[in-house]
């Protein structure tokens, strides 16, 4: 049989705690600071929680602690809810064990927090911090020389000269932007890495004057490794102990301040100093500091400055974890109906911005940690990167969602059939069909589409323009002869070619007169043949002078400025002949899709440009075995408005050197629509959505993920 509430014997508290006098509350009920030295611990406890701490040593029994809060103060309290207090104290370890099952309770507690090798290895690479320096004695010591930075008027001035130096920017943004552009190198890097590490040390230095200025006791400074990645830190922990908010809001705001300030300076100096040194200093600060301020420092969705400040402007504390709370409550009574009581009660607006930031945070979170997962992949070699990127997918995403499933299945028994429970299974039951049914089955491949007879006619050698028999827009039939030129250098070969036949063929004559030359007749035959080849080859490159029309077409493009004595090289497309009777089209199938479709497979090509050419239909006739080592068509790439990634290696921009990043493979395809058979006046991009083997999107997140780990993994 066990004992009663009333019974059981208060805890004893520890020897060690301090408590201190905390903020008020929303509604104006006091708080205390419960301090814990040996763990740096602080707990807020409220009015309720110190009434019982200050009579748990007086009393001999649970009961009796309640029968004596109730008596003394105005609350209203159950021996159930000074249970729930004991219970708290106990579990966060704050009072003394003792009695005979001490010893086994302290080992089993050690037991649960001692780790393995392997999750200790896994919690260091998330996670780890490095202390440096305790600057404490350093800080009280300098405190008075920086005391005028932390005052009202310098705050105003600065608040004055950022929002001039703002101006100013506005006005000239296109060339601060432009500056902006120009220091993407790895010089612009290396000195944005110099800035951002001064203007980070300026920001916790910031932070530990403020605690210092509030009398707290700043114990270290270092740097903390977040998934390897390091981020100076200041040990402000015992901000806590501040009777009042404020104190906690300057401490927290402290290094925004900083950041702020180093902006509104170093963009006055953009503006005033000229180019040099100075100025690209300046800038780097100025970009820096604004960035950091407000994309990472203000960010209350991370546990940084933003966080901090927002949770004691809205003055709630631990904010994340009640919010969250708040959150799983909600979003389970939308899901099943569970009528549980809300974990804390706040005010209407207040409940509604905990649950904004709640789902807010979760939602941002998923891509961050999906973006940092993804970075890991691409910076580390495999398999390191595939697996480091798996733990964090599993620690930031798996786990908290598998421990919220989990709590749903401890729970089970309140679940019943209602009309939550009923819209949530039809939600579900539609995803999972979408998952697994295979209804997708279509594949968009990017094409152009252009004229079968397609040509750029180039010079075959260095030349001189000799006659134009063409102008454009002329129709012209096979074989019609368009350009002559002429080489000099060619005409100087040739003429030397002839003469060296004449003089073979005279030596030739000489040597069947004479006896005594006849036996070496055939080496001057061998001769005569070489030289008569070498002629031949001279004449036929003078006859590709002549450049005639390869098939019927209209000259649809004349290079400018062609004219009689003008030198071309080989380079340069003179004319350009197309033949628009008849359309082909070209694409690149992806990889991941290229399993889906066959030789004869239909789809349908949209335009980019609607108003050119209506959709038409097609057929796939041709598509390469061979993955495209580069693409063939420039329009195709990214750096010219395509749809394909590429790596623009020979950074000329030639096609030769637009690598795709993924693998592709070269698709043509044939208009199906008689009517639309002729291709359009120019090469016009668009896609064609081609239809494929039906897949569920299940099967094909498994086909990938399969393909990706077998190719990242190094078998």
């Amino acid at each position: 049989m066990t004992d009663s509430p009333l019974d059981t014997a208060p805890p004893k508290l520890r020897n060690d705690l301090i408590l201190h006098r905390g903020p008020a509350e929303a509604d104006g009920s006091p708080t205390w600071t419960l301090y814990d030295p040996s763990g740096n611990r602080f707990f807020r406890i409220g009015w309720l929680e110190f009434e019982c701490l200050s009579r748990f040593g007086a009393y001999k029994t649970i009961g009796e602690v309640a029968e004596a809060v109730g008596r003394e103060t105005a609350l209203e309290v159950t021996p159930e809810d000074i249970m729930e207090v004991a219970r708290f104290l106990t579990l966060s370890e704050l009072v003394v064990i003792s009695g005979p099952d001490a010893s086994n309770i302290l080992e089993k507690k050690s037991r649960l927090q001692k780790k393995s090798f392997w999750k200790k290895i896994l919690h260091s690479y998330l996670f780890f911090i490095v202390p440096l320096v305790n600057p404490d004695r350093f800080l009280r010591r300098t405190l008075p020389f920086v005391g005028p930075l932390y005052t009202k008027t310098f705050f105003r001035f600065l608040l004055v000269l950022l929002a001039f130096g703002l101006y100013l920017t506005a006005k000239r943004w296109d060339e601060f932007w432009n500056t902006f552009l120009n220091f993407f190198s790895w010089e612009g890097l290396a000195f944005y890495i110099v800035a951002i590490a001064c203007v980070k040390m300026l920001h916790e230095l910031s932070h530990a004057y403020m605690a210092a200025r509030q009398g707290v006791r700043v114990s270290s400074m270092g740097v903390a490794f977040i998934v390897l990645y390091p981020v100076l830190f200041t040990e402000t922990s015992g901000a806590w102990k501040l009777p009042e908010r404020k104190g906690r809001l300057l401490i927290g705001g402290a290094g925004v301040l900083a950041e702020l300030s180093v902006a509104a300076i170093a963009l006055m100096l953009w503006h005033m100093v000229p180019d040099g040194p100075v100025r690209s200093t300046a800038f780097f600060l100025a970009t820096v500091s604004l960035a950091g301020s407000l994309l990472i420092n203000l960010n209350p969705f991370m546990r940084f400055d933003g966080y901090y400040l927002l949770g004691d402007a809205l003055g709630v504390d631990n904010l994340q974890a009640r919010a969250f709370a708040l959150a799983r409550w909600n979003m389970r009574r939308i899901l099943f109906g569970w009528c549980d009581p809300v974990p804390e009660t706040f005010e209407r607006p207040l409940h509604l911005a905990l649950l904004i930031y709640a789902y807010g945070t979760w939602i941002y979170r998923f891509f961050l940690f999906l973006g940092i997962a993804v970075l890991v992949y691409m910076l580390f070699f495999k398999p390191l990167g595939p697996f480091l990127m798996a733990v964090e997918l599993i620690f930031f995403l798996g786990l908290p969602i598998y421990r919220e499933m989990k709590s749903w299945w401890t729970m089970r028994e309140k679940m019943n059939w209602n009309i939550r429970t009923g819209l949530s299974s039809a939600f579900l039951g539609i995803v999972i069909l979408a998952l697994i049914v295979p209804w997708r089955g279509q594949v968009d491949v990017p094409a152009v589409i252009q004229a079968n007879d397609y040509r750029n006619l180039h010079a075959p050698a260095p030349a001189r323009i000799d006659r134009l028999h063409v102008s454009q827009g002329q129709q012209v039939q096979k074989g019609a002869l368009l350009l002559e030129l002429t080489s000099l250098e060619l005409d100087q070969k040739i003429l030397a070619a002839r003469q060296t036949l004449e003089a073979l063929k005279r030596q030739k004559t000489r040597e069947e007169t004479d006896r005594k030359l006849v036996q070496r007749r055939h080496v001057v035959d061998r001769l005569i043949a070489q030289a008569q080849s070498t002629l031949a080859g001279y004449e036929r490159q003078r006859q590709a002078l002549k450049i005639h029309a390869p098939f019927d077409g209209r000259i649809a493009d004349i290079s400018p400025n062609l004219h009689k004595g003008r030198w071309v090289g080989e380079d340069l497309p003179l004319i350009r002949l197309v033949n628009f009777d008849r359309s082909i089209l070209h694409g690149y199938i992806h990889e991941k899709d290229a399993g889906l479709v066959r030789i004869g497979n239909q789809g349908t090509f949209y335009p980019d440009n609607g108003g050119v050419l209506k959709p038409l239909r097609v057929k796939l006739t041709d598509m390469n075995q061979n993955n495209a080592a580069s693409l063939d068509r420039a329009d195709f790439s990214g750096l010219y408005g395509g749809p394909v990634a590429v790596q623009d290696h020979d950074g000329a921009g030639a096609a030769k050197g637009l690598l795709p990043r993924d693998t592709l493979y070269a698709a043509t395809f044939v208009p199906l629509d008689s009517e639309n058979l002729k291709a359009p006046p120019y090469l016009l991009r668009g896609h064609i959505r081609l239809k494929g083997k039906r897949e569920s999107p299940l099967y094909r997140l498994f086909r990938h993920s399969a393909a990706l780990l077998i190719r990242e993994s190094g078998f």
